[in-house]
């Protein structure tokens, strides 16, 4: 039995006065005190029509930069934004963050959007071998060229080609996380709010282990064996962590 996850979530905006930089790290920092595993960023509109003060993205780089520990897990980004948008900035903010970032991915929908979505991220992740740049200077070579992979995605909804343009991540894939358990299968943690018994709990996790095995055989890529490069020894791969469900706080 895995041991259970604490997460918390607080709002970019408020019913009087927006919070302000200094008041989300206060509440953050807090959460990391007190054994948090993670928080999530919500900059969506509150129930009476209000919007935040910070878009979620950048309030998690400012966050990144006052915390040690703590997961951020960000939402929600926009409904529309193309696979390569929301991969970069994701990577970017798991470098910020060193291996800390989460993304709140969006409710499943008829067609499969995004299930689609959350695949061309996780292909776009994969662009660069954890080896891939060797910053040599004496040879001149700043990446290796086989170290680089072009996704060449074409779907129903999404046709991109790759690579993406920034390292790969230091987790690899950062925790991609949802609260429609019909997106189980493509995610690594699922959000599930009040309503949710111990039965719902065990078969939503059955059909999750099920369906992510599909998911993960379906998009694994051959093995390329690790190199050295100029005595170097090659990264370790990481690894994505196992599918979790969690109940996130109001």
């Amino acid at each position: 039995m895995t041991a259970p996850l604490l997460i918390g979530r607080t709002a970019a905006h408020s019913r009087t006065a927006p919070p302000t930089l200094g008041d989300v790290l206060r509440l953050v920092r807090a959460a990391e005190t007190a054994g948090f595993d993670a928080v999530v960023l919500d900059d969506g509109a509150a129930a009476d029509g209000t919007r935040a003060r910070f878009e979620a993205s950048t309030l998690a780089a400012a966050v990144a930069a006052a915390t040690d520990r703590i997961g951020l897990i960000v939402a929600p980004l926009p409904a529309d934004q193309a696979p390569y948008h929301v991969a970069r900035i994701t990577a970017s903010l798991d470098h910020l963050a060193r291996g800390r970032t989460g993304w709140l991915a969006g409710p499943a929908d008829a067609d499969g959007r995004t299930a689609e979505l959350i695949e061309v991220a996780r292909g776009l992740w994969d662009s660069f071998d954890d080896d891939a740049f060797v910053h040599d200077r004496a040879d001149g070579l700043y990446w290796r060229p086989d170290g680089i992979h072009r996704l060449d995605h074409k779907g129903r909804h999404f046709d991109v080609a790759g690579p993406l343009n920034v390292a790969r991540p230091p987790q690899g894939h950062p925790v991609v996380a949802v609260t429609d358990p019909a997106l189980a299968g493509h995610a690594d943690l699922v959000l599930l709010g009040a309503g949710h018994d111990a039965g719902t709990v065990r078969d939503l996790r059955r059909r999750t282990r099920r369906q992510g095995a599909v998911h993960a055989a379906a998009r694994r890529r051959p093995a390329r064996p690790a190199r050295r490069q100029r005595g170097r020894r090659p990264r370790r791969g990481h690894h994505r962590p196992r599918r979790r469900l969690a109940g996130a706080a109001p």
